[in-house]
């Protein structure tokens, strides 16, 4: 569904004087000028030293493909020179998933161009595929040494010895974002990746100029531009900056649902933790309570018993008094009435009147002087 931003979301868009060649189509308007073919042919020498070229023709960036099953190349710019060697120049400003997987397809319909119809292989012509990045597009986690650099070329190589198999085939990457501010001793790539990557940036031409800069300087002036292309760009540019506008917006109502979302979910894990901890420490809590009253209750039941081994002792004790008191009044009557059976007569009478009361034995022997045995045998 598409987003309507209200007025106040509208981003305010100014107008710069000179174009921004890092948007593709303002990048083939001033680069593939057929009215200044010096621009692209100057830097084209600058990035292949090994190679004079003294014309290019601009070709047909659209190439059709055998059939409408297969894919259609549509490159930036598409140019040869005079000995028939291809050119494909590519602004990629944006970050590209299968960048890599891309230049392999884009490069394949220039290759069956490079050799005539009845001429030797060993007249091959040479492709240059120039892909002029705005961001680290190539950056991978085995080659980050290419993070930092301004210019780095591939060829096709063996996978062992890193020999090159073929230069037939050549890659040539210029990153922008290494660009620096021009110095006295800066190279015409270095100076030429800053200008290029700050065009749309500035308000007036930088004075002092060499003559290929101040062309590109003047070719990239609005005022120097067609009506048409002119119109076409500034739509493109205005849809662009909706559209990243509109996509901004919907990332930050994606994150916005997203951030309220997971602290829902952390509420949520909060409170399910806080109600196992309270369920935790209630369980803890009857389980102490438990432990405590069973405790006690052993505690208790201990002290008890203990209360009445004192209280039974404590009886017996005093039995043991009553018996001896008993058995002494008993001995002190027998001696005052003088019988005739004698003291110890006295005490097998005593003991058999205690045993039929069911007085233990060792109470009976310890009151009447007896032993077990005789306390057993009555």
């Amino acid at each position: 569904m598409k987003m309507n931003l209200n007025d106040q979301e509208k981003p305010q868009v100014s107008v710069p004087p000179f174009i921004d060649l890092t948007h593709d189509f303002g990048f083939k308007i001033v680069m593939a000028n057929p009215d200044n073919p010096e621009l692209m042919m100057r830097l084209l020498n600058e990035l292949i030293p090994e190679r004079e070229i003294v014309s290019i023709t601009f070709l047909n960036p659209e190439v059709q493909p055998p059939t409408e099953e297969y894919h259609r190349n549509n490159y930036d710019i598409q140019c040869t020179d005079k000995a028939g060697n291809r050119f494909i120049v590519e602004m990629q400003k944006e970050p590209y998933e299968y960048f890599r997987d891309r230049l392999m397809v884009y490069s394949g319909d220039p290759l069956r161009h490079l050799l005539k119809k009845g001429e030797d292989y060993g007249n091959v012509r040479t492709l240059y595929v120039v892909c002029i990045l705005g961001g680290h597009l190539l950056v991978r986690d085995e080659d980050k040494s290419f993070r930092h650099s301004l210019l780095r070329y591939a060829h096709v190589t063996m996978a062992d010895s890193q020999k090159v198999l073929s230069n037939k085939l050549n890659f040539i990457f210029l990153q922008l974002p290494e660009a620096k501010e021009p110095t006295s001793e800066s190279s015409f790539i270095e100076r030429w990746a800053y200008y290029v990557s700050t065009m749309g940036e500035v308000e007036t031409k930088p004075a002092g100029l060499a003559p290929y800069f101040d062309l590109l300087f003047e070719a990239s002036d609005r005022r120097n531009i067609e009506e048409d292309k002119l119109s076409i760009y500034d739509k493109m540019v205005r849809d662009e900056i909706q559209i990243k506008a509109e996509r901004d917006y919907a990332i930050k109502e994606a994150l916005d649902d997203y951030s309220i979302r997971k602290e829902a979910e952390k509420q949520y894990a909060i409170k399910e933790a806080l109600e196992d901890l309270s369920i935790r420490k209630e369980t803890e809590k009857q389980y102490a309570i438990k432990e405590a009253l069973e405790d006690l209750s052993i505690r208790k039941e201990t002290e008890k018993q203990c209360a009445i081994k004192e209280a039974l002792e404590g009886q017996r004790e005093e039995l043991e008094r009553e018996m001896l008191v008993a058995v002494d009044a008993a001995q002190s009557q027998a001696l005052e009435q003088g019988m005739a059976e004698g003291v110890e007569q006295t005490k097998l009478k005593t003991a058999r009147n205690l045993k039929a009361e069911g007085i233990p034995a060792d109470v009976i022997a310890k009151c009447t002087g007896l032993t077990l045995e005789q306390v057993a045998g009555l």
